[in-house]
């Protein structure tokens, strides 16, 4: 699977979103023939819109001789012959000036009607910014992790580990805490009663798609009036910064970012202060009130 960059005007875009297909040039058919069905797409509109407007999966590839578009019909030419189909994942509302994914800061190629992206982070943060503004989770046009079975076992162990101090941390101060709970569908919860609606909302996330958990944050903060917490490391702290940036919502100033040293430094001080109150007989925080 390879994800790609599809740059036209805004009257070509108008036609192809109509007909559900897009076509290049002569000249891009090496590129071209790399195609392949299932393949991930992003619709960028020049001027005036500059920018991301959605996102497509290739359904069907083919070369065909009749103009389509409007600068072949003005010319009576063909232009772009070499064609193919898609499907429309998810499309920004009109209008697309003001609802557009800004990548202007992501070095993406636009400059060809069909353009290339590798770069797992750069997809990462694009799918991320776009989920959050459009509300819509597009963890599926990611592309796929390449993990070695060695190392996967660690991730896991890791990622339990951290869920876990945070849990036995809301226990220890008294929360209503919870990990892994399937009506909320995030790691671990904390809330004031137990039959109350989590106050906190946290997502572990040492690797893969960040955006996704970005999501689920969101949607907690939507649904719930939850404060969001994000734990993840160093690499994964940058990207959230990325798709942070051009992001306005309430969330990019509720977002809590926590790394795994800080989960650990807390959980050992927090067992500690418990230790030495247990000894002295004190209680732990109460919440409730």
């Amino acid at each position: 699977m390879k994800f790609w960059v599809l740059s036209g005007s805004l009257e070509n875009w108008e036609t192809g979103l109509n007909y559900k297909k897009w076509g290049v040039r002569i000249t891009l058919e090496k590129l071209w023939q790399r195609l392949q069905e299932g393949d991930n797409l992003a619709f960028y509109v020049t001027k005036p819109v500059k920018g991301i407007v959605g996102f497509g999966r290739i359904t069907k590839k083919f070369e065909e001789n009749y103009p389509l578009w409007k600068d072949e019909i003005r010319a009576n030419k063909v232009i772009y012959p070499f064609r193919w189909s898609f499907q429309i994942v998810a499309l920004a509302e009109q209008p697309w000036a003001e609802n557009k994914i800004v990548i202007s800061d992501l070095a993406v190629e636009i400059r060809a009607g069909l353009n290339s992206i590798s770069n797992r982070s750069t997809i990462n943060t694009l799918l991320g910014r776009a989920s959050l503004q459009w509300k819509k989770n597009l963890a599926n046009l990611a592309l796929p992790e390449i993990k070695e079975e060695k190392i996967l076992p660690k991730k896991i162990s890791l990622h339990n580990n951290v869920r876990d101090m945070l849990w036995e941390i809301g226990k220890i101060d008294k929360w209503v805490s919870e990990r892994e709970a399937t009506q909320y569908n995030i790691d671990v919860v904390w809330r004031r009663i137990p039959d109350g609606d989590p106050t906190y909302a946290f997502e572990v996330q040492l690797g893969g798609n960040i955006f996704q958990a970005l999501y689920k944050l969101k949607e907690a903060r939507d649904k719930w009036n939850s404060i969001p917490v994000l734990v993840t490391n160093e690499n994964g702290k940058a990207e959230v910064a990325k798709i942070m940036a051009s992001y306005h919502h309430e969330i990019k100033d509720e977002l809590i970012v926590m790394t795994i040293d800080q989960v650990e430094k807390l959980f050992k001080l927090q067992n500690e202060d418990k230790k030495i109150k247990d000894e002295i007989g004190l209680p732990m925080a109460n919440v409730r009130q």
